[in-house]
């Protein structure tokens, strides 16, 4: 080799090592200025995020919300009166009974099916009296409960609550038992008041209505969605055992109007608001200690609905660029749920419809990934938000069915249409929530249909009213309000009480055997 070609080689070989260098270096370079890029627009994003809540929303972390909440004294609590009631109750109440289907059993079915007294009530069209077996089966269950039925009963008279809250290092693990116990006084109460009904005791049978809305009211302002939909679920349930007792017989005007006014101050609550600003705070808190450290995203795996999957837990444990990055886009999308609820209800159907799309995970691989945590996280509102919707629309329709009930008492007939009420019976116009317009009413066979245009938001007749399918197209949501003579009928056909055995003749024999 001459003394030139070894000196290039010997040249090339020191070059590789440079090159190498070079390439690392690179490399570190470009690795470095990612980091720092994926840093900088995941913390302007919580920035702009947490400067937002903060402007529109001041006190809107959780400890704040926590300690602002109402307080009630101690003898003026209904949710210590619903704690007192539930002791009173055997746990799991109320129990299946079961009833004989015999003949009228459908095609495949078993001959004997579970159900409980209040299922059984529900099957009933409002107008139609309970039957000898039904009857009995009630008389007999309240009987072993009247010590909380009494209890019950007097909440009609306490109508507002609060509960302490504990909450744990995971706010998703709150537990909210209270919540959960309002049910199973919701349902003695429903019972109470169909038995009320039966018995002709129409003013008992709205007060026990009005004790299923201080049931739900018991919740108060806690800032979970689970508990202010419990809240709303009272209110439906103390308006479809109103209906019963109206269709049942003829109720005094005093009592028509305590359940009035507090259909209408019920109304009046923001139970939406309240649980979408705790919905962002507990998310926030979440995040915030994910953060830290102080919880992994593997601890929150079965406290949500969508658990974390593995990809997500493990960018979670080692990028805090990517829980920064998520902890903005999840307050920034409940920030905008929290303004959604601040605005008029009929403008709130469209927003939410927008606010849903957007908080649907993307289609394309990169975007979906990097925003996995919120959309993993963030719980459903819109869902709760339009049962708000519905929940005060369809409060309205009832008070303004009320409203025409006491009408006809005071005038002797129905008002033809709303604007007939008499003032002092319609102290304020009852709007449906999904229009801002008023609340529709009809005559129809003698009495009136009350209702709201629902999701739809077209009159389609008030044919449908059934609250199943209230979010179907061509389905209304309300009341029927029946003429006197359509009130109370009797059962198709009476059966025995439960504990009579009752034979049922095979298709070959035409008379029971001795």
């Amino acid at each position: 080799m001459s003394k030139t070609a070894a000196t290039v080689a010997i040249r090339q070989k020191r070059r590789w090592p440079r090159k190498r260098i070079g390439v690392a270096l690179a490399l570190v370079i470009s690795a470095l200025g990612t980091w720092l890029w994926t840093n900088h627009i995941a913390g302007s994003k919580l920035r702009q995020a947490e400067a937002r809540a903060d402007r529109l929303d001041p006190a809107w972390h959780l400890a704040d919300i926590v300690a602002g909440r109402f307080k009630v004294a101690d003898e003026e609590n209904s949710a210590i009166a619903v704690a007192n009631v539930v002791r009173l109750m055997p746990g799991g109440w109320p129990k299946a009974t079961k009833r004989f289907l015999g003949q009228d059993a459908p095609p495949g079915s078993p001959s004997i099916v579970e159900e409980t007294v209040q299922d059984r009530v529900e099957k009933l069209a409002p107008n139609v009296r309970l039957d000898n077996a039904l009857d009995a089966a009630i008389r007999r269950e309240l009987r072993s409960l009247k010590p909380a039925l009494v209890r019950a009963r007097a909440l009609a008279g306490r109508d507002r609550g609060h509960t302490d809250l504990v909450v744990p290092r995971i706010v998703y693990a709150t537990l909210l038992g209270h919540v959960q116990n309002t049910r199973q006084v919701m349902r003695l109460l429903e019972v109470d008041s169909a038995l009320l009904a039966h018995d002709g005791d129409i003013d008992g049978a709205l007060d026990s209505c009005r004790a299923i809305l201080a049931v739900g009211r018991s919740i108060g302002d806690e800032p979970f969605l689970v508990s202010q939909l419990v809240r709303m679920n009272a209110a439906a349930r103390a308006m479809g055992a109103a209906e019963r007792a109206m269709a049942q017989g003829t109720a005094s005007d005093a009592a028509l109007a305590r359940l009035q006014a507090l259909l209408f101050d019920e109304a009046d609550q923001p139970m939406l608001l309240w649980g979408m600003r705790g919905e962002r705070a507990a998310t926030d808190d979440v995040f915030s200690k994910l953060a830290t450290g102080e919880i992994t995203a593997k601890e929150i795996r079965g406290l949500i609905g969508n658990t974390p999957a593995m990809p997500i837990e493990l960018a979670a444990s080692v990028s805090g660029a990517f829980i920064r990055f998520n902890h903005g886009l999840a307050l920034e999308m409940l920030n905008e749920a929290v303004e959604i609820a601040k605005k008029p209800m009929d403008e709130q159907v469209d927003l939410w419809a927008a606010w849903k799309s957007k908080s649907t995970p993307p289609t394309d691989v990169l975007p979906r990934f990097v925003g996995s945590l919120t959309f993993e996280v963030l719980p459903g509102v819109d869902s709760v938000a339009l049962a708000y919707i519905r929940t005060r629309s369809m409060m309205h329709a009832m008070a303004a069915t009320i409203a025409a009930e006491r009408h006809r008492l005071a005038h002797g007939s129905f008002p033809a249409r709303l604007a007939e009420i008499d003032p002092k019976f319609l102290p304020r116009p009852p709007v449906d929530a999904f229009t801002g317009r008023p609340i529709l009413l009809k005559p129809r066979d003698g009495g009136l249909i009350v209702y709201s245009v629902s999701l739809d938001r077209k009159d389609d007749g008030g044919v449908e009213l059934g609250l199943k399918q209230w979010d179907k197209p061509g389905h209304d949501l309300g009341f029927r309000l029946l003429p006197v003579s359509a009130r109370g009928k009797p059962p198709a056909r009476t059966t025995l009480p439960d504990d009579v055995f009752q034979y049922i003749p095979g298709p070959d024999e035409d008379e029971p055997k001795p």
